[in-house]
């Protein structure tokens, strides 16, 4: 069985996406799947298990156009074609694909048409979804949601009856590093692409609210920022330390890969998402592999989290970020007892062979009877 599965970018330009992609499909190569991946450019500092073929994209980097995309997908004829994310050309290409040979189309749009998702360039959007991605979500084989808020979403838009949800996993580590950021303080992280919707603004806002607070109790933290520049909004979180004086508690330390992020969530003490808008936050499942407790947004998509006790509930307000850090922050054994519900939760629902056994029967079942099974497809509970 043959799974060719596109998107825009494998790199960290391209957010979560990449980085859930490639763990789904070397866990799938290693079950005998013959695995293509396909996009504008190639993972960062990884050695796949399978085949990446890259095609050059001309014109918007968010459209991604390319003469390619067709020609690729005609020449290794694969069983299952799987698109991930939306609004690129390639939800166009795929729909010709989908109609010429009559094959599966799985469409994952990774968090990208919540309410917040569709508002950030809306009119822009709106043209898009008129003419061609509505189309390509009513015409898929079976459309994937990470979690029931984002399946209850595109329930929502009117593409409920051929639904699948499937969560993104992760890795659990078998050791972790004794290796220090700095041994004289705590550590918040946020790890991710800086961007607007991540809330990583009102996070140093409430910082400069909270950080005061800490140190007058003898607790010392400092926030570490780490993750690539999209779009230039890194020189704004530079300037929002600045406003605030707080050069020498925040810490900015740029992308980071493999051994040094395994580093940076070992020596976390805790983890923030004050996200406005997530499909399912990879870096959330991997701060719960490392036994690290979040705090993160409903947007975030976890709640199984909250419930669990693996986080704690902030919204996108500074104030009330600076509430709840302080609240939790002066007291190590919530922190402690987070850490360890998070590593249970992500062994018991969150762990990638399970996950990719799912995808595994999922696409089978697709390429037999060339519509989606009643038992994968998703209930509105």
């Amino acid at each position: 069985m043959k799974i060719l599965a596109l998107t825009n970018y494998l790199s960290a330009r391209g957010g979560g996406i990449p980085a859930a992609m490639l763990r789904l499909y070397e866990s799938l190569a290693a079950k005998e799947l013959d695995i293509v991946l396909v996009a504008g450019d190639a993972p960062d500092h990884i050695k796949t298990k399978f085949r990446v073929v890259l095609c050059k994209t001309i014109g918007p980097r968010s459209f991604a156009f390319s003469l390619d995309w067709l020609k690729i997908l005609d020449r290794e004829r694969p069983d299952v074609v799987h698109l991930h994310g939306l609004w690129t050309y390639a939800s166009i290409v795929t729909q010709v694909w989908a109609r010429r040979t009559g094959n599966p189309l799985v469409v994952s749009p990774h968090g990208m048409v919540d309410q917040w998702a569709l508002t950030h360039r809306g009119l822009k959007k709106k043209i898009a979804g008129a003419v061609y991605e509505w189309r390509n979500l009513r015409n898929a084989t079976c459309i994937h949601a990470l979690s029931d808020g984002e399946a209850n979403a595109l329930s929502g838009l009117g593409f409920g009856d051929r639904l699948v949800k499937i969560p993104n996993g992760i890795d659990i580590p078998t050791r972790i590093s004794d290796q220090v950021i700095s041994c004289h303080k705590h550590n918040l992280l946020y790890l991710g692409r800086l961007h607007p919707k991540k809330g990583i603004v009102e996070l140093i806002t409430a910082w400069s609210l909270v950080t005061k607070k800490l140190k007058s109790m003898g607790a010392t933290w400092q926030l570490v920022i780490a993750g690539w520049d999209d779009g230039g909004h890194k020189e704004k979180l530079h300037e929002t330390v600045r406003q605030h004086g707080l050069e020498s508690d925040v810490v900015f330390l740029g992308p980071v890969f493999g051994a040094d992020k395994e580093r940076l969530y070992s020596n976390a003490d805790a983890v923030m998402l004050a996200s406005y808008s997530e499909g399912l936050p990879m870096s959330v499942l991997e701060a719960w592999a490392f036994g690290r407790p979040v705090f993160m947004t409903e947007h975030c998509n976890l709640s199984e989290g909250f419930r669990a006790g693996a986080a704690f509930k902030v919204t996108t307000e500074p104030n009330n970020i600076a509430d709840v850090l302080f609240n939790v922050l002066r007291k190590p054994d919530l922190l402690a007892i987070a850490g360890r519900a998070g590593q249970a939760l992500a062994r018991t629902s969150f762990d990638w062979l399970a996950i990719s056994d799912q995808w595994r029967s999922l696409y089978a079942s697709l390429v037999r009877d060339r519509s989606l099974d009643e038992k994968f497809r998703w209930i509105q509970t």
